[in-house]
């Protein structure tokens, strides 16, 4: 059987933005040797996927396009992939200010599930829907 390997944030990360260089180049190596070497794979959640997002976004001010592309460029490289597939590439390959709604909205429909939200923008995605306001607590939780 195929090892199969999934990368947290910081690997991510570093693999995106190259820093620091003798980081990357480590992560890089090891990553490349463990895929040619035992024919490993090796992917990213849609979780680690939005959380990288959001760092290079909030921390290191990286524009949204500049940011979805960068990822979307690791996650094509052949090295590590998104583990939903090419759907998740396309998401981020998307003109969109949505791009971890659109990850959450996704990881819920693999496994049959609709999004809740409280968001009006949230709620106009395929596979969501917006919770009405209550009034009575006991109340069952519908859609509007």
């Amino acid at each position: 059987m195929k090892a199969r390997f999934g990368i947290d944030a910081s690997i991510l990360l570093r693999l995106v933005t190259a820093r620091p260089f003798t980081s990357y180049r480590a992560v890089t190596d090891r990553l490349i040797s463990l895929v040619l070497e035992t024919d490993a794979s090796v992917v990213a959640s849609n979780h680690v996927i939005g959380e990288t997002y959001l760092v290079l976004r909030h921390h290191y001010g990286v524009e949204d396009r500049d940011a979805r592309e960068a990822i979307r460029s690791v996650l094509t490289s052949g090295v590590v992939a998104a583990m939903g597939g090419l759907r998740v590439t396309s998401l981020l390959h998307a003109p969109t200010d949505q791009v971890v709604d659109r990850l959450i909205i996704d990881h819920y429909g693999r496994h049959g599930l609709r999004t809740l939200t409280q968001e009006a923008p949230v709620s106009r995605l395929d596979g969501a829907l917006r919770l009405r306001h209550f009034i009575d607590p006991l109340d069952p939780i519908l859609p509007d």
